[in-house]
């Protein structure tokens, strides 16, 4: 008897949880959301270092993409250097200024 009292309430609950996700999913409401960056400099400086072994240089290229989607190639201001198969750095290759 009392198994089945916590299978309707578990049937009951996941009714009206589907009821309401499915409300939720067509219901449509304006939302308007303006942030804007307090940083007025119009350069940001971002450091990251990445190890690919199996990738040459020559092919690694970063873009970056504003929330306006603005697309903006920046590789020829990143600096690579080669590395070994043990992930010791070879030599300097430079930064990549042939790239736009």
């Amino acid at each position: 008897k009392s198994g089945s009292v916590l299978s309707y309430a578990a049937i009951f609950i996941m009714v009206t949880l589907f009821y309401l996700e499915t409300a939720a999913f067509f219901s449509s409401k304006m939302v308007t959301d303006l942030a804007l960056d307090s940083n007025k400099d119009p350069r940001l400086r971002v450091n990251f270092n990445i190890t690919m072994m199996d990738l040459k240089c020559d092919y690694a290229v970063i873009d970056v993409v504003s929330v306006l989607g603005v697309d903006q190639n920046v590789t020829q201001h990143v600096t690579k250097f080669q590395i070994d198969a043990e992930g010791v750095r070879q030599r300097f290759h430079g930064r990549n200024k042939k790239q736009d």
